[in-house]
């Protein structure tokens, strides 16, 4: 009968050593994902302000090229279809300026890098909060509580 005893209090150490070996691996696996999605996060971002520079360096050249149109426009001034298209072009080169400064203006890229960051700092906690959280920890003390009581019994006997 004690060896019976010795022997589920064996098996029972074991099961808890097997549950302290597996929420480690998994605090791990959760803390490494984490890691990963925070470069991932952090290369968007950086992606994202190299963006909104392009935008800006676009946005810079179209200014250029209207200005050079408009220059041509003044040399232009004796052909009536030249002008035509020239006023065209003018047209066409301010909707683009528009479009790309409401693009790097807009709300839109800086939400984007906000909220990349705002994500960034929600799976840091989450997995800080799993790894501090009190079922872990409680897990964690009844498997060290449930040692201790086999090894009283085990001493004891």
């Amino acid at each position: 009968m004690k060896n019976l005893i010795i022997f589920i209090l064996i098996l029972a150490l074991g099961f808890c050593g097997y549950l302290l070996i597996n929420k480690n691996k998994q605090i791990k696996t959760l803390e490494s994902q984490n890691e990963v999605l925070v470069l991932q996060m952090k290369d968007l971002v950086a992606e994202l302000n190299s963006t909104q520079k392009a935008l800006s360096e676009v946005k810079s050249s179209t200014t250029n090229i209207k200005s050079y149109v408009s220059s041509l426009s003044s040399e232009i001034t004796n052909n009536d279809m030249a002008n035509n298209m020239v006023s065209q072009a003018k047209d066409m080169i301010d909707e683009v300026t528009v479009t790309i400064s409401n693009l790097i203006d807009s709300n839109v890229t800086q939400n984007m890098i906000t909220k990349t960051k705002q994500v960034i700092d929600e799976v840091t906690n989450k997995v800080t909060d799993i790894v501090e959280s009190d079922l872990t920890k409680e897990t964690i003390n009844k498997a060290k509580q449930i040692f201790e009581n086999i090894m009283g019994e085990t001493n004891g006997q």
